[in-house]
């Protein structure tokens, strides 16, 4: 298998347990039987934050793409993940931002019914989806408010194949 593919999955990985999803887990009914299964995720309550060691830090906006809402910064990269906990942690106990789910996100999202919109952004045919509309393995790790709907053909080629997805909002 190629690099990159071996590269996309770890990150895939990462991303799943960044989200605090712990696995799968089997429940037992009361007679014993083996029931559906389930993944745990933490209560906000149970969320690792990180630090304050973002360079937007203390600034009143969750930088940190594993949380969405309202009050969450229009630019997110990877390099803020687990590094703005104050800001993110302030806005979760205020209920206008929660976690998200990505296992939730990729199973809801229909790429046939998606406008990926053109391929007008300065990053559009490089492989990697740049729209910050997207999460997954197949998503750049800077993505930027202007990017939004200029990435059409590498969004809709990696949505397919089910390499991204689109984010709660």
């Amino acid at each position: 298998m190629s690099e990159r593919f071996h590269l996309l999955t770890a990150v895939a990985v990462a991303a799943i347990v960044m989200a605090g999803v712990t696995g799968p887990a089997i429940t037992e009914t009361s007679s014993g039987a083996k029931g559906a299964t389930t993944l745990t995720v933490p209560a906000p309550g149970d969320i690792d934050y990180g630090d304050d060691s973002s360079d937007w830090a203390y600034d009143g906006e969750c930088d940190d793409p594993r949380f969405t809402g309202d009050g969450m910064a229009v630019d997110l990269g990877t390099t803020d993940v687990g590094k703005d906990a104050t800001d993110c942690r302030d806005l979760v106990e205020a209920g206008r931002i929660y976690e998200r789910n990505p296992l939730l996100e990729m199973s809801s999202t229909n790429c046939s019914t998606i406008d990926f919109g053109n391929d007008t952004g300065d990053y559009a045919n490089n492989g990697v989806c740049d729209d910050p509309r997207f999460a997954g393995y197949g998503v750049d790790a800077m993505l930027l408010s202007e990017d939004r709907g200029g990435d059409a053909t590498d969004c809709a080629n990696l949505c397919r194949f089910g390499w991204v997805w689109l984010r709660a909002e």
